[in-house]
This record gives structure tokens, C-alpha cells and sequence, in this order.
């Protein structure tokens, strides 16, 4: 079970265990009072992000950016904090060691987004033209300990970015989202079989 309250500690859990034909009462969760986080969400250019979502530990939304791209969150009682932002325009990012319940606004800056690209042949040098090339990935949900330090767990979802190989067997992607992990590029046909790839590792 976990609860959530605004202007409290973002999440507290409580174990419960659970059998047929139980039927408990007073499961009670404490939350904590929390810390306050006060920060502005900048573009790579130093622009104001104004369409970002915030989350915290556990994937809790705690905030979203106003038309100057600040934002006001309550956190848990811990001196730092690993947040992750979302934008349409400007793509994921996480950010670490984010100082909490300082007086001063905390300014975060959105990454650049990445492109990749390169050529794809067939054995015999041609330009393996038409073939797709896929670019996989997904983001990755962070474990989080007691003290709040985090460990790296499983990937939450699935993301990928594809593109079609020109006739000189060049390709590219763009508009990357630097802040999610990739860990293979692959050459597929139309059906989807793969031809050939290549691991790239977290």
C-alpha cells in the first residue's frame, strides 16, 4: 500500500500481507511532513520549459512547470533528490543530487537532444537501400533505498526510434532523447526480421 499527499513527504508504503478470508483494520501510514524543492525547468538554451511533468521516487507525478517554468514540490526529508522531467519539446531527463529545502530556487537544465547515424551494406559492399534501421531502448525505473540513494532496476517500457536506409546506405536519427538508455541498434526489413545488430550496453 502507499499513500500520497500534497504538501507532505511524496510517498510512504506500508507492507501488508494478505490471505484468503482475511480482513484487516487500522492499517495505518504515517506521512511525513517532507521537504520543500522550489526550481525553474530550462531548455538547453536557457528557455523556460513551460509543458514538463516532474516525478520523483516510485514514478509519483509530484509537479508541472507554469508559464515560466517553475515549479514547487514537497519531497522526502532527505538533503538530495533524483527527479526526472518529461517535455514534448525537449524530451526526458534525470537529474541527480538535486539539493532539497534550500532557500535559493534550483535551476535544472533540459539536455540537448542526440543523432545518430550511419551507413548499413550488404556483404559485398552495395547499399543495403530500403532496409529500416532501429534504434532500442525504453526508460529505466530506479530502485529506491531507505536513505534515498537509488539502484538501477529493470526497464519500465519499451522505446524505440526507426529510420529507412537511403540509397547510398546512409541513415539517421534524430531528435534522440538523451535522458533514456539504448542498448541495441538493429537492421530489419519490412516484416521485421532482423538482419543484423549490434549491442550498445547501458
Amino acid at each position: 500500500m502507499s499513500a500520497f499527499a500534497e504538501d507532505y513527504a511524496c510517498t510512504k508504503f506500508a507492507n501488508v500481507v494478505l490471505k484468503e478470508g482475511d480482513s484487516l483494520e487500522h492499517v495505518d501510514i504515517v506521512v511525513g511532513s517532507g521537504r520543500p524543492l522550489v526550481g525553474r525547468l530550462l531548455s538547453p538554451e536557457g528557455i523556460p520549459v513551460t509543458d514538463a511533468v516532474l516525478r520523483a521516487a516510485y514514478n509519483v507525478t509530484l509537479a508541472y512547470t507554469d508559464t515560466d517554468g517553475f515549479f514547487e514540490v514537497t519531497l522526502e526529508p532527505f538533503a538530495t533528490a533524483f527527479i526526472s522531467a518529461y517535455s514534448p519539446l525537449y524530451g526526458s531527463a534525470t537529474f541527480s543530487e538535486v539539493p532539497v529545502g534550500t532557500a535559493e530556487i534550483v535551476e535544472l537544465t533540459m539536455p540537448g537532444m542526440a543523432v545518430l547515424g550511419g551507413r548499413v551494406t550488404w556483404r559485398d559492399g552495395t547499399p543495403a537501400e530500403g532496409m529500416r534501421v532501429r534504434l532500442q531502448g525504453g526508460f529505466l525505473h530506479w530502485d529506491y533505498l531507505d536513505d534515498g540513494s537509488r539502484t538501477r532496476g529493470a526497464l519500465a517500457e519499451d522505446l524505440s526510434y526507426t529510420t529507412v536506409v537511403d540509397d547510398r546506405g546512409q541513415y539517421e536519427i534524430r531528435k534522440i532523447d538523451v535522458g533514456q538508455f539504448y542498448f541495441k541498434v538493429a537492421v530489419e526489413d519490412d516484416g521485421g526480421d532482423e538482419y543484423a545488430e549490434d549491442e550498445l550496453g547501458f
